[in-house]
């Protein structure tokens, strides 16, 4: 569990843990906290089974994800992020699972997105018990409404496959798919089809995504780009029969509108948020923005025309038109 500042969920989280029907587990909070409001927090579990570890000076995020991996001392490893849960039964449904597929490269469960409070919002869709591969690629890169929420919490993967892979993958916007695509390599994709993890949405897991300098999102949408052309060139190369070949070529088409997307989120955001906090013109980054489009083939979409009215705006209104969008977006991506 890496953690910095946020108190109002560990409590809840660490609860989850300690409710678990299978108590074969340890827990590793990594926090940044410059004072000792997280550390009381975990010390009031009273558990043996917590290692606390204190940074100072501070880590930062990417940097504890990665030490995890040099510090766990079991066979498998789970991310909880501070926000969010594991539901009783996690840990020995992950259990059955590991006894029962020796070839498992990682193990998942279907995700409830939950409000700030605690509300059930949408559910992830169904996705086969077990999957090769390519057959992960395909289901991974759909759009999201109709696959399950790739995210870093509540995955159990092999801790040999995450030291294999290393830390620089965590320095990527993309990483939690990276992560998941590389490991997937290895073996058999395993999916329980019961609910074991809670993902808590709320407007401080998203707001990071409004970036006003898109460039650098298009960057990291590249930069993923080349490690899938990578992935999928190694599941070409195994693959045996027309059959893989096929499912392959469907996860390439999958993974190619995810990158679409992707851009087109990248520039999306930026624009909104260069509109909200840019005085003067952003004529010129509004050519930059579709310049992009037109190099990586990627269309427009509805929000572009939104963004070029408002553009003639007053700052003073057009930026509290791009409060309401950005309101409404966030309520939208929860649901």
């Amino acid at each position: 569990m890496p953690i910095y500042r946020r108190t109002a969920y560990i409590g809840g989280a660490l609860a989850s843990c300690f409710a678990q029907s299978n108590q074969d587990f340890e827990v590793i909070v990594h926090d940044d906290t410059e004072n000792d409001s997280v550390r009381k927090i975990v010390e009031s579990f009273a558990s043996p089974k917590i290692r606390y570890i204190h940074n100072n000076p501070a880590l930062g995020m990417l940097e504890k994800v990665a030490d995890f991996q040099t510090r766990v001392r079991t066979e498998w490893m789970v991310y909880l992020c501070d926000d969010d849960l594991l539901e009783p039964d996690y840990i020995a449904s992950v259990a059955r699972h590991i006894a029962a597929n020796p070839d498992a490269a990682l193990i998942r469960s279907r995700h409830q997105l939950i409000t700030q409070e605690g509300q059930p919002l949408r559910l992830d869709a169904l996705t086969p018990y077990r999957s090769t591969a390519a057959e992960f690629m395909v289901q991974m890169f759909k759009p999201d409404a109709k696959t399950f929420r790739t995210n870093l919490t509540g995955v159990a993967f092999r801790t040999v496959a995450l030291q294999a892979v290393g830390k620089d993958i965590f320095n990527m916007r993309h990483s939690d798919r990276v992560l998941y695509a590389i490991t997937a390599l290895g073996g058999s994709v395993i999916c329980d089809e019961n609910v074991l993890v809670k993902l808590r949405v709320h407007g401080g897991s998203i707001s990071g995504k409004l970036d006003p300098d898109f460039r650098v999102a298009v960057d990291e949408a590249l930069a993923l780009k080349r490690v899938m052309d990578r992935v999928f060139a190694t599941l070409r190369e195994r693959a045996q029969v027309p059959e893989e070949r096929a499912t392959i070529a469907d996860g390439v088409t999958q993974f190619n509108g995810y990158f679409r997307r992707s851009i087109q989120r990248a520039i999306d955001n930026g624009l909104l948020a260069l509109l909200k906090t840019k005085r003067g013109s952003v004529r010129h980054d509004f050519g930059e923005a579709k310049a992009v489009l037109n190099e990586n083939e990627v269309p427009t979409f509805p929000t572009l025309h939104i963004y070029e009215l408002a553009m003639n705006l007053p700052f003073s209104v057009r930026s509290v038109a791009m409060d309401l969008l950005r309101t409404l977006k966030l309520r939208k991506r929860g649901g």
